[in-house]
């Protein structure tokens, strides 16, 4: 299972569809769960018509909002979270997926290398030197089928990943104090 979390153009929901829609052409059998609402309107619909056209919807469930609690079980099922995001800060999706020792494929922009660096994970991140980066990011979803592989790593470097709890707790000390 594959999910992305956050649909809108600055979070590259269009670049995911593009790269699931090459896997589904490699054969790769999959489920992809893209959560929370979009943003514009019209954003949805142009991800809508692409998931017809690029005959997706027997992949893709749009699950809209989904509780905090909820999330917590999605990104413990998920085999991947995918993060092509344009532009990012900080995104609390990377260490959750990871507290739950879940990889995450993620654009080098942000504070993504920032997570994703210390636990031995920089092969998972995708360069944005292009400006499509679909056929990487379907590449790199593809070779995460050594899940487990990636999984013992980041098991491995314990150290370096917070726990669900302890990243709550950093956002809220941040909320609280600046």
């Amino acid at each position: 299972m594959i999910a992305h979390v956050g649909l809108s153009p600055l979070k590259g929901t269009h670049v995911l569809l593009k790269a699931l829609a090459l896997l589904k052409k490699k054969g790769v059998k999959f489920t992809a769960l893209l959560i929370r609402k979009t943003g514009p309107k019209t954003y949805r619909q142009y991800l809508e018509r692409m998931i017809e056209t690029l005959d997706l919807k027997d992949y893709i469930k749009m699950l809209g909002f989904v509780s905090p609690i909820d999330l917590l079980h999605v990104y413990n099922a998920a085999d991947v979270i995918v993060v092509p995001s344009y532009s990012e800060g900080s995104p609390l999706i990377i260490s959750e997926s990871l507290a739950c020792r879940t990889p995450v494929i993620a654009t080098d922009v942000g504070g993504n290398a920032e997570y994703l660096g210390p636990v031995g994970l920089n092969s998972l991140l995708l360069k944005t030197s292009f400006y499509d980066i679909s056929n990487s990011s379907s590449e790199k979803i593809y070779n995460v089928r050594e899940i487990e592989h990636i999984r013992i790593k980041t098991l491995s470097n314990r150290d370096y990943i917070l726990s669900w709890e302890q990243v709550a707790e950093k956002h809220i000390d941040v909320i609280k104090h600046g």
